[in-house]
């Protein structure tokens, strides 16, 4: 690793000494190296709020869970016994210190709940056995799970659903149930919070949920179907832009500190009102319209953007088609496309469109933006809408715009601009497409997704496709 390269990463990153000591640096790209540091910075806030619920909840300070950790560790537990299993099953309640044969016993019982866990995952995911043959595993995993799952990961799982079933709040019977039924959806199932509640897992049974694809499974397969070399690019925006540049229909402009200053203010002086995004982030983050005038100072500007690094960047405002924009004229409403390459042709899998709420300008799920199913074959609407928080919506709530049964303009265009773009990206076979089409009549990509999620393409039907989609890519 060249030593040149550490003043480099820390500039355009934001990235301190410390960070990079724990990273994998050598023969790695800038996308592998920001995508270990998000990581890294989302491991290390986590451990930071584990500490803080567990200091709340017992009074054992960080110094505290660090030395109980080290003396379980020194027992040789069958199993490791990490911060995150500390926190979760509620080891921090213990005396650990002064009560060894509850210790023990705490870890006999964690010990076999991970051995049913592992053994489901394998029958289920490797083995595609039915669930009536680890059923029972299930629920002696539940039943251990009832007496063990801490209360500070209770309520943490909670905050997910408050909104929708803020009466869980007040239920302690309820609360308790609904927790452990969501950590196994999480943690046995493979399923994300948000899932649990986009998909009102709470009034499905089990073998429903088996239906869905889950997070963990998408992200196999996103990882078997796509090359590194084809994630490396959508990964990264400005690449995946490069690549696929006469789809874009618009500029896009990479800062880095080689550029610096006098770089961001000549994109300013092309356009007055651009597009701000950190290159590598997802979900909406870290996006903001710039708009500068006479007043504007640049120079202060630029520092205040380049705190998080200097390493962004900056494209045209989309200007979106009046269609679009009926959904939400504040945000730029895109329609996810889902494709997949396989051995003779670009087959579309789904379609969802995404409409923002009033004041956003973006239109992701984590942003308050709603999801609506789109017939992949004839480009309408034929869903309500649903957001992250499990409401569902039959018109925009801001508005009065009803979202079933609309034509989305143009959507064999769409179709194509799709099509080509698979064909664009060596390596990536399975690819969630984000497009709009703009004022000009014209459907352009937003952005590539190399792990693209499932919540659209199922919530928005109430309808699992698990063994539709492992049967098209004949997984």
């Amino acid at each position: 690793m060249s030593q040149n390269r550490i003043p480099y990463l820390i500039n355009n990153f934001a990235a301190t000494a410390d960070e990079l000591s724990m990273l994998r640096l050598e023969d790695s790209s800038d996308t592998s190296v920001y995508i270990q540091l998000l990581q890294l910075r989302g491991r290390r806030s986590e451990e930071a709020s584990y500490f803080r619920f567990i200091e709340e909840e017992s009074g054992k300070t960080e110094c505290d869970v660090r030395k109980e950790l080290t003396f379980i560790n020194s027992m040789n537990p069958p199993i490791e016994i990490n911060l995150e299993r500390y926190f979760i099953y509620g080891a921090y309640t213990l005396n650990v210190l002064n009560e060894k044969e509850t210790l023990l016993q705490w870890i006999d019982r964690l010990s076999r709940y991970l051995f049913l866990r592992n053994r489901i995952i394998q029958k289920f995911e490797i083995e595609r056995m039915p669930f009536s043959v680890f059923e029972k595993d299930l629920t002696e995993a539940r039943n251990l799970l009832s007496g063990m799952l801490s209360n500070s990961r209770k309520k943490e799982l909670i905050q997910a659903i408050k909104e929708i079933r803020p009466d869980l709040l007040e239920n302690t019977e309820a609360f308790d149930k609904m927790a452990v039924d969501m950590h196994l959806s999480v943690n046995v199932l493979g399923f994300v919070p948000e899932e649990y509640v986009s998909y009102h897992f709470w009034e499905k049974s089990v073998p429903e949920r088996l239906e869905y694809v889950s997070d963990r499974l998408r992200k196999k397969i996103g990882q078997l179907l796509n090359q590194e070399e084809g994630r490396e690019v959508l990964n990264n925006k400005y690449l995946t832009y490069q690549a696929l540049k006469p789809l874009y229909a618009r500029k896009i402009r990479e800062m880095n500190a080689d550029g610096g200053y006098p770089a961001f203010a000549k994109a300013f002086c092309e356009n007055s009102v651009l597009v701000k995004k950190n290159n590598f982030q997802s979900l909406g983050k870290e996006i903001e319209i710039i708009e500068v005038t006479e007043s504007t100072d640049l120079h202060a500007l630029y520092e205040r953007i380049a705190v998080n690094g200097r390493y962004f960047i900056l494209e045209d405002l989309i200007r979106p088609h009046p269609d679009l924009k009926k959904l939400n004229p504040d945000s730029v409403n895109t329609v996810r496309i889902v494709t997949f390459l396989n051995q003779k042709e670009v087959v579309v899998l789904d379609s969802f469109l995404r409409a923002g709420r009033r004041g956003a300008f973006v239109d992701n799920g984590g942003s308050g933006g709603i999801f609506i199913h789109v017939d992949p074959e004839k480009g309408i609407t034929d869903s309500h809408g649903i957001d992250e928080k499990g409401f569902v919506y039959e018109s925009h709530p801001d508005h009065a715009y009803r979202f079933s049964g609309r034509h989305l303009p143009l959507w064999e265009e769409a179709l194509n601009t799709a099509k080509k773009a698979a064909l664009s990206v060596p390596g990536a076979r399975y690819v969630g497409w984000d497009l709009t089409c703009t004022e000009e009549n014209r459907w352009i990509i937003v952005e590539g997704n190399a792990m693209t999620m499932y919540i659209g393409q199922q919530a928005t039907l109430d309808v699992g496709k698990r063994k539709e989609l492992l049967e098209v890519l004949r997984l």
